[in-house]
């Protein structure tokens, strides 16, 4: 299914995608792992802003996805900034996680706030192979669960 968005001065077209095998999400602090959505998000979309995010929102639906291929992929460029809103003040925590698909670990990444916003760093690379070939992500979104807002 698919989900059209709108905000001031931006436009997208967001795609909810379920992945073609289930990601799971592993949190590396509770050792749980859970199934998430996959999420395409158009590129001309320079930061994507949420309401009522919570820790563990943020901790289970983390996920890459490449705009093209739709494929779950590793990034490899400055991802785009996320602005992440708990009620009417930002989130002040930071998060650790795993990105795990078929029992390997995709990358990990930490979550630190930045003034208002928050920038995700890639902190560990790795090599994803697709079919013999390693392919890479351009984007990375955050997915909460339920429609996504622009703010």
């Amino acid at each position: 299914k698919s989900l059209s968005v709108t905000g001031p001065n931006l436009g997208a077209k967001v795609q909810a995608l379920e992945a073609q095998s289930p990601l799971k999400v592993h949190n590396t602090t509770t050792k749980s792992q859970t199934q998430v959505m996959a999420l395409r998000v158009n590129s001309e979309v320079p930061f994507v802003a949420w309401k009522d995010v919570t820790k563990d929102d943020i901790e289970t639906n983390l996920l890459l996805l490449d705009e093209r291929t739709s494929k779950l992929l590793l990034d490899y460029g400055q991802p785009p900034t996320i602005t992440l809103l708990h009620g009417k003040t930002p989130a002040q925590f930071e998060v650790d996680v795993e990105y795990v698909r078929e029992g390997a670990i995709i990358q990990k990444r930490y979550w630190k706030p930045l003034k208002r916003q928050w920038r995700v760093r890639a902190h560990q690379m790795m090599r994803m192979e697709h079919k013999g070939g390693v392919t890479f992500a351009t984007d990375f979104y955050y997915l909460k669960k339920g429609v996504p807002t622009l703010v």
